[in-house]
């Protein structure tokens, strides 16, 4: 492997895994504009990444989704569903 092909490589790591620290602020919105942007460039050229976001979403938009009454537990929840699905 040649330095340059190396060094492109650690480049590309080290990319994807600062995005994947800031996958869950960027679906809050609490990135700055600049660090928004990034994280959204890699995700328009990284298939793994553009999977663990929209894995996330589904997540964040299925677990919104089983709010009740406040007195009732989540695990409660997801129980009760589960009895009756």
């Amino acid at each position: 492997m040649s330095l340059r092909l190396g060094i492109l490589r650690r480049r590309r790591r080290h990319s994807h895994r600062w995005v994947m620290d800031r996958m869950s602020d960027y679906l809050e919105g609490r990135l700055p504009p600049d660090e928004a942007a990034d994280v959204e460039a890699h995700i328009s050229m990284c298939p793994d990444c553009w999977r663990v976001l929209a894995t996330l979403r589904t997540t964040l938009l299925q677990l919104g989704r089983l709010r009740g009454p406040r007195t009732e537990s989540i695990a409660d929840q997801v129980i009760e569903r589960l009895r009756h699905s």
